[in-house]
């Protein structure tokens, strides 16, 4: 197999990593920004009614940063799972299952931020669970370790000219 295919074999894999720094360049330039802050709190107090403990604006503002990243990276494995020109195998089948790897994450960061926006509600005490809120993060964290580990499996198994699913994805895209 040329090496050319392998290359762009590991450039679809390398893209479904591109979410991680983009998060973070992301919510740094973010954080910076005042304005944006202001907006997003304000935003919540008026949507939520203060229901919610004080680490949720911030547990959200980190959520909402990865799923912006998630959202943008996944067209370039898209787009070149759906492009004629790539008639090659491996790279069509590496695209795929790095979208569909995508696709996955962004699937269960939405699920669990409505489960964690459900669940973290202040009581009739004024209580609240403080962790409730921050398990949210430890599982995009969790995500992102996951998706490094796979996606490194996959570069090398593309290096060898084969093929590797991401475990725990679902099949959008055959």
């Amino acid at each position: 197999m040329p090496r050319r295919i392998r290359y762009q074999a590991l450039l679809c894999h390398v893209m479904a990593l591109l979410w991680l720094p983009l998060s973070g360049l992301l919510g740094y330039s973010l954080v910076h920004w005042r304005v944006t802050q202001m907006m997003f709190i304000g935003s919540l107090s008026f949507f939520f009614d203060l229901d919610h403990s004080a680490n949720f604006a911030a547990v959200i503002w980190i959520v909402m940063v990865v799923l912006i990243s998630l959202v943008t990276t996944l067209w370039v494995p898209l787009a070149i799972a759906l492009s004629g020109e790539n008639s090659d195998r491996l790279v069509r089948q590496s695209a795929i299952h790095a979208f569909n790897a995508l696709v996955t994450n962004t699937i269960v960061v939405t699920i669990a931020t409505g489960v964690v926006t459900q669940l973290d509600r202040v009581t009739e005490d004024g209580e609240t669970l403080p962790w409730m809120a921050w398990s949210l993060v430890f599982l995009v964290m969790s995500i992102a370790f996951l998706q490094v580990v796979f996606a490194s499996l996959a570069g090398r198994r593309s290096l060898q000219g084969k093929s590797f699913r991401y475990p725990f994805s679902l099949p959008v895209l055959r």
